[in-house]
């Protein structure tokens, strides 16, 4: 188990155990705080000194019977809203679309209540099942799209970069979200913008968790000859 917490949430992160005895993922290492039994087996705990899901003293640790393995573990993501402690089953996931969630939801509804989501949450794209992408075009011809249509006229500075985000919306309509990082370079700036908006004409693909269409952002990333991606 990893904790990590933000202003709105705790995350809690599960790994399956699916290695042979005496191993122990790396990463467990880090901000070691102990162990705990559950029907009779070892979960190692690990994160900061102190949450809402556990209390511990942080210590060093050693690797069981003295072996340090390498591998990738089945994973859950479960979120925790901090406002009222109550669940969060549209922010909680696998690592793997092949590792059912409903395990850990079963598990955790019963200690926590469900998460009333209004359903306007924007989602990053760490926490889609699905990710949005252009419905309009394919990812060939979003390639010529790149070097005709998206491509400034003169070249950016190597030191220079701009970022806007889209919103795309559950229908999979796009508008300008927001402008995270701009050139200072007044041409540069509103000709991105101007693609940008140009952009947002394209239908897309709405983002999905669940089997749900959901809210999310769709990042936009120009360098020095134009728009760097478009997929």
């Amino acid at each position: 188990m990893v904790a990590a917490t933000d202003k709105e949430y705790q995350y809690l992160d599960l790994w399956g155990d699916n290695r042979e005895k005496g191993d122990i993922y790396p990463f467990c290492l880090k901000n070691y705080l102990g162990r705990v039994v559950v029907n009779h087996r070892p979960v190692l705990v690990c994160g900061p000194g102190s949450t809402i899901f556990y209390h511990g003293k942080m210590h060093r640790a050693s690797p069981i019977n003295g072996r340090v393995v390498e591998y990738d573990p089945l994973m859950w993501h479960i979120v925790i809203r901090k406002r009222d402690t109550t669940y969060c089953l549209m922010k909680s996931r696998s690592n793997y679309p092949a590792v059912n969630v409903n395990i850990v939801d079963s598990i955790a509804l019963s200690y926590f209540s469900p998460s009333i989501m209004t359903g306007s949450e924007v989602y990053e794209n760490s926490e889609l099942d699905v990710c949005a992408r252009p419905a309009s075009f394919s990812y060939e011809e979003s390639l010529i799209l790149l070097k005709t249509k998206y491509r400034f006229t003169d070249r950016l500075p190597k030191n220079k970069e701009i970022w806007i985000d889209l919103l795309i919306d559950k229908e999979g309509h796009a508008s300008i979200f927001h402008i995270d990082q701009k050139s200072r370079i007044k041409c540069f700036d509103n000709e991105a913008t101007r693609m940008a908006s140009d952009i947002c004409n394209y239908q897309f693909r709405p983002a999905q968790i669940r089997g749900q269409n959901v809210n999310t952002l769709y990042h936009l990333w120009f360098v020095d000859e134009g728009l760097r991606y478009l997929w």
